[in-house]
């Protein structure tokens, strides 16, 4: 594990024997003095091939998290010397308001003495590489600006019309139907309203009788009516004719008849 301590910006290395061709193995970590909290933390690597003097050929920018850089980060380091510094960033608006740097210092890495013939491939791309490949090609780009990722899609937006203003709220038509099967409509934005439409076919042949219902059950037999009171018993020559007014009743008939003179009735 490489091991730094930063104070203030001065900038001392711990470093153990770095050898070439690995992968995935190194990790870095970093002591910072109060002045960089709440700073954005980078680390920059650059590869000289051997000595300080010599021209840059690889230069490698890693994002320190937590004071850290993990083995994720892909810290696969190639045969030769390396200077290191470290920068931290305060960002408001887009516009950094503090940065720090430190000075640099260098450590060695050396070559893989386990492989004959060609060494293994150096360093992974940096992350401007990184993120240049996850992007693709932009001289692919259709727009007339392919340096410039935002420029580019901008100008793609505004050749294709953009987006244009919110529509104005629709209009909703309520349909209803009459009892003569007429439908017709009404709207809630004073437009004309289609013509009232008669949806109702014509009559039906009527359908056939339908199946006599069954007989219902008997009802229950009704209560027994009360008594009724007793009859009068008529009395002789009250209620009914004695013999003395039959008598005169028919000396009566016999006196209406007209008087007989011979002949017949």
């Amino acid at each position: 594990m490489i091991k730094g301590k930063i104070d203030g910006q001065s900038f001392v290395l711990s470093t153990p024997i770095i050898v070439s061709d690995t992968i995935d193995y190194l990790s870095a970590e970093f002591e910072f003095s109060e002045d960089w909290q709440g700073l954005d933390k980078w680390a920059h690597f650059a590869h000289r091939s051997a000595s300080r003097s010599e021209d840059i050929s690889v230069v490698y920018d890693v994002k320190i998290t937590d004071g850290k850089i993990d083995k994720s980060e892909h810290l696969n380091l190639g045969a030769g010397m390396w200077s290191l510094y470290i920068h931290g960033t305060q960002m408001e608006n887009g516009t950094p308001t503090v940065r720090i740097t430190t000075e640099e210092d260098t450590f060695a890495v050396l070559e893989c003495g386990l492989l004959a013939g060609e060494p293994l491939p150096l360093t992974p791309m940096s992350a401007a590489e990184r993120i240049l490949a996850m992007i693709g090609d932009l001289g692919k780009l259709v727009s007339v600006n392919k340096t410039d990722i935002v420029s580019a899609l901008n100008e793609i937006a505004l050749r294709t019309g953009g987006s244009g203003a919110a529509g104005n709220a629709g209009v909703t038509y309520t349909p209803s139907v009459s009892e003569d099967g007429v439908i017709s409509w009404t709207n809630n934005g004073g437009l004309p309203n289609p013509e009232p439409v008669n949806i109702m076919g014509p009559r039906g042949a009527d359908g056939k009788d339908g199946a006599n219902g069954k007989d219902g059950k008997d009802g229950v037999n009704g209560n027994d009516g009360e008594d009724g009171a007793d009859g009068k018993t008529p009395v002789k020559g009250t209620d009914y004719w004695t013999a003395a007014d039959k008598a005169e009743m028919v000396s009566d008939v016999l006196a209406a008849l007209p008087t007989w003179n011979g002949g017949s009735y």
